[in-house]
């Protein structure tokens, strides 16, 4: 009987170390992601503070479309968080 137990829970013990990689796998990919955007949106910046008056509105459309692809990426890591019972929005 306990040896029928220790396998359970040595078991149980291999599944949440499997679940604990994949999730810092995720993690790891999202930050990535999280780091695309900003490499945009900084080149956005950049082309605004150059004196090229008429590359500004693809400035700020390149600006725009990468901060709503940001806020959707934290979105989802938000809620990634949620379903681990985490709370990382305090």
């Amino acid at each position: 009987r306990h040896v029928r137990e220790r396998q359970r829970l040595e078991e149980t013990i291999k599944d949440f170390r499997q679940a604990a990689r994949r999730k810092d796998e995720s993690l790891a990919m999202a930050f990535h992601e999280l780091r695309s955007p900003l490499t945009a949106i900084s080149g956005g910046i950049f082309i605004l503070r150059s004196n090229r008056v008429e590359e500004h509105g693809r400035a700020v459309d390149i600006i725009d479309r990468n901060a709503k692809a940001q806020e959707q990426l934290i979105q989802n890591l938000l809620r990634l968080s949620q379903v681990d019972g985490l709370d990382w929005q305090s």
